[in-house]
Parts: C-alpha cells; sequence; structure tokens
C-alpha cells in the first residue's frame, strides 16, 4: 500500500515538491525509489557510526547487523503479523474495520512494537523499509488531531507504534537526513504529550502515562543528538534544527532529573559545536537555565513569554517550583503595609489571578483587601509553607503559541501564531 506513496516521501525529505503519483506506475516508482535509497545511505552515516547512535532499539545482535536486516514490507503492518492479530483479537481500537475485534485492513493496521527481537528470527518481509516508515509515520501523526477519541487513547497508539518505528530504524541502521527527520518529529510528539499527558495527571491521578512517556522522550532525544553526530551535513555547517534539539535537551536538565540526565550539564557544554553554542535556540534555553540556577523567577517567567509553543512545554515543567520561589520571596521580600496585588503576581507568575490566590492559600499565605479595595497578599506572613497540591492548570499564554493543529505543530508548518 505504501509502496505507491514513495515517490511522494522522497521528495519531501529532499525538500522538493512531489509530481503527481496518478501518472507513474509502481514499478517506475519502486525504480526510483531504490535508486534513491543507495544515495541516502551514500549520504548518510557509516554503518559502524550508525549503530553507535542506536544504542537503544531493543534488538539482540546476531552477527553483521549492519548488513543482514534490510526491510520489504510494503505496508504499515507485515501481513503475517497482520493475520496473527486478527485471529487473536489483538487489534487497537483504530485499526478495526466497522469495530470488529477481528478484523482490519492494510489501510488501518500498524505493526506493534516488540521489546526484544532476535536478528536470528527477523525475516525482510517483517521488516519496513525507510519510505514505509516515512509514511507510517505521517499517518500516525495525523492522528493527533482525531476529535472522535480522547487524547489517552490516542497518545497510547501512537506511544507504541512510533517506538516500534524507532526500533527498526535501528535495526536496519538507517542514519540519513530523513532518519533525522523523524526523529525530530517523534521528539516533538513526546514533547507535546507530555504536557497534555501531566494535565490529565492531576484530573486523574494517573502518572504512568506521563512517566513512561519522559521516558521515551528522553532515549528518542539522546537517539536523535547522536545521530546529528553520527551524519555529517552537508556543507559541514550543522542541521536545520540541530540547534532546537540540543537546547530541549538543556531546558529538560535544569532540574535534578537524574532518570534522564546522562552527565553534568558543566561537562556536557564541552562537547557541543561551536555552530550550535552560539544559534538562537540554544543561547535561550542556556539563558533559561541561568535564571533558572540562579532563582531568578522574574527573569524565568520572562524568557517564557518569549518561547516557542514547544519550549514552553518543556518550561512547564518547572513552573510550580518557580512559582513557589516567587511566592517566597514575594512574601519575604515586600513592605509589611504595602500588600502585593494578586493580580500583579498573577501576570508575574503566568496565572489567572483566581488560580493565584488558591496558590497563595495552599502555601498557608493569607490574602485580604487593601485600602486600594485590591485583593493583595499581606506580607511577611509566617510560617511560610510549600505547597503539597499539585497546581497543573495549563499556561493561557503557552496554549496560544501552538500551530493550529498538532500535526503542523510536530512538523513545523506553522501559520501566524504569537510567538
Amino acid at each position: 500500500m505504501l509502496l505507491l506513496v514513495a515517490e511522494l516521501v522522497q521528495a519531501e525529505a529532499a525538500g522538493r515538491r512531489p509530481y503527481s503519483t496518478g501518472t507513474r506506475s509502481s514499478p517506475d516508482i519502486s525504480r526510483e525509489w531504490r535508486s534513491s535509497r543507495e544515495n541516502s545511505r551514500e549520504r548518510g552515516a557509516a554503518p559502524a557510526r550508525a549503530l553507535a547512535a542506536y544504542a537503544d532499539v531493543g534488538v539482540e545482535s546476531e552477527g553483521n547487523l549492519t548488513t543482514s536486516i534490510v526491510g520489504t514490507c510494503q505496508d504499515m503492518c507485515p501481513v503475517r503479523e497482520r493475520e496473527q492479530r486478527q485471529r487473536l483479537r489483538d487489534l487497537a481500537i483504530f485499526e478495526r474495520i466497522n469495530g470488529n475485534t477481528a478484523k482490519t485492513s492494510a489501510d488501518l493496521a500498524v505493526k506493534k512494537f516488540c521489546r526484544t527481537i532476535s536478528v536470528a528470527e527477523l525475516h525482510p518481509s517483517d521488516v519496513r523499509p525507510q519510505h514505509v516508515l516515512w509514511g507510517t509515520l505521517q499517518y500516525l501523526l495525523h492522528m493527533l488531531d482525531r476529535r472522535d477519541y480522547n487524547f489517552e487513547s490516542v497518545h497510547a497508539f501512537l506511544f507504541d507504534r512510533t517506538r516500534a518505528v524507532r526500533q527498526e530504524l535501528g535495526m536496519q541502521c538507517i542514519a540519513n537526513s530523513q532518519a533525522i527527520t523523524m526523529f525530530e518529529e517523534i521528539v516533538r510528539f513526546h514533547i507535546m504529550s507530555e504536557r497534555e499527558l501531566r494535565e490529565k495527571k492531576v484530573a486523574t491521578g494517573n502518572e504512568a502515562n506521563s512517566q513512561l512517556n519522559f521516558q521515551q522522550l528522553s532515549k528518542s532525544l539522546l537517539t536523535l543528538l547522536n545521530l546529528y553526530g553520527a551524519v555529517d551535513a552537508e556543507g559541514g555547517s550543522g542541521w536545520l534544527h540541530e540547534a532546537e534539539f540540543y537546547g530541549y535537551y538543556v531546558l529538560l536538565n535544569l532540574g535534578d532529573r537524574d532518570n534522564f540526565k546522562a552527565e553534568p550539564l558543566s561537562l556536557w557544554f564541552r562537547k557541543v559545536r561551536s555552530s550550535v553554542l552560539q544559534a538562537p535556540d540554544f543561547v535561550y534555553a542556556r539563558n533559561v537555565l541561568r535564571c533558572y540556577r540562579s532563582d531568578n523567577y522574574k527573569g524565568f517567567f520572562d524568557l517564557a513569554q518569549k518561547a516557542t509553543y514547544l519550549q514552553g512545554c518543556l518550561m512547564e515543567l518547572y513552573f510550580g517550583q518557580m512559582r513557589t520561589l516567587a511566592l517566597r520571596a514575594i512574601n519575604c521580600g515586600s513592605y509589611k503595609m504595602h500588600p502585593y496585588p494578586v493580580a500583579d503576581i498573577a501576570g508575574l507568575i503566568l496565572m489567572k489571578q483566581g488560580d493565584t490566590e488558591e496558590l497563595c492559600k495552599a502555601h498557608g499565605l493569607i490574602t485580604g483587601i487593601d485600602k486600594e479595595q485590591h485583593l493583595s497578599l499581606m506580607a511577611k506572613q509566617a510560617p511560610f509553607t510549600p505547597s503539597t497540591q499539585t497546581f497543573r492548570h495549563q499556561c493561557t499564554l503557552i496554549s496560544r503559541k501552538r500551530a493550529p493543529t498538532f500535526y503542523e505543530e510536530i512538523v513545523g508548518e506553522r501559520g501566524d501564531i504569537e510567538r
């Protein structure tokens, strides 16, 4: 099925406008794709460097992995797996024909992730080649904007299927510009999902989805950074979005999230190429880090107002800590005879006034009406009690920065949105 869109896939990856596939035959498309793939392999990383970049793909290597696996499956799900899952009634809700748990099609079924795969047990017909993986990923990402299912259901499906895409890229040691683009889109998917899942976590108390998403976000991002180093960009000047994703690594490591951090940032910075260090996205991330580490809550929230949507998604992970810091500083540093208007605090920490009043109370701080009839925080209150409650209200300012659809945000097709 996806063989017919190979021409479109390669055209998009090369950054040119694709021509109509309606006037071309499948053999022509297949022949051009094989030629394109040979060229892409020449432009990609050497096999040993590619294998090193995919250090975490869940494959038990038996023999020469770089030459023994070349996928030939032309569907989003191999026929053998599709038939087996129909017999076992193991079909996701998005894969069923008319809700039938035992019936699917090549247009609906998507290969599941398998935690551990032995190379000796693999068949070429069970592995999807690069152009099929690309088409599968685009199909999956378009599902994010479905309104007939809740976000958690859609995310759970994409979480598993994009993991399988990453795994098969690693199995075949595909390390070139299109593989980099695919990992960039997967990382953006996980960043955006983390914001949505953390919002749901407050409502349901279920932390598992957020934790698993964060884990795969970290793995995907580290693989992507490895690919940047393994694949030589044209002209040697680096990749177009490289600084963006190096910046995301910094934003994920503002705090002490040891489950992600591979090494201290002070050591890691020495390994970053100079062109990335000087890029605006990376400079922005370092400025955020500086404000966070120096407890400069005003500078932190000022920078948050200038963030892109995805940068804002990551910065929101730390909003709770910085808001507590701001309340502590305002309570201790303000004059007792001059109450601090709650509206001013709300504007400073990017919250609604009602939510800010609730946040103050959760920290043991009393608000009241001042002489000018404004709701204000009375200063010098003791004791200050850090809240154990989770105030996970999505910041409206960050939400307005998103592209019209999730898909456009992930692939970078932005319209005129607030920046």
